[in-house]
């Protein structure tokens, strides 16, 4: 009965993170997103928080894509400081300036995370033989 539990939760888990998938790949404009990411880091770090019993790579990746939530609530923020109390001359510069920190920190952030996810699924792949035919 563990077992079946166990198979079921793996399967929701690495569902989640293909669902999430809708977040991320969608339009951008400037640095204003159609369809929040955060929603989607929320999900996967709720995914690789019920897999990281799997391996240490997996809960490595979970950590770093709770980063994720913070980096996108930071990004959030300074939409309200860009149009809201910042100077209206100063708009175009800021939103370029911010565009371009964020997507410097989400690159490095999201390396680590989606390596790490990788590297966990590879080792799961190696730890467990092909039943496969």
């Amino acid at each position: 009965m563990a077992l079946a539990k166990k198979k079921r939760d793996v399967n929701l888990g690495f569902t989640s993170i293909a669902l999430a998938s809708v977040f991320f790949f969608n339009a951008n404009i400037n640095i204003i997103d159609i369809i929040p990411d955060i929603i989607g880091y929320i999900i996967v770090s709720l995914a690789l928080v019920s897999l990281s019993f799997l391996n240490e790579d997996i809960d490595k990746a979970g950590r770093f894509f709770r980063y994720m939530i913070i980096v996108e609530a930071c990004k959030f923020l300074s939409l309200l400081w860009i149009f809201g109390l910042g100077r209206p001359d100063e708009q175009e510069t800021g939103t370029l300036l911010l565009t371009f920190v964020f997507a410097i920190i989400e690159a490095g952030i999201l390396f680590v995370a989606y390596s790490s996810l990788f590297e966990g699924i590879q080792s799961l792949g190696f730890a467990h033989k092909n039943t496969a035919r």
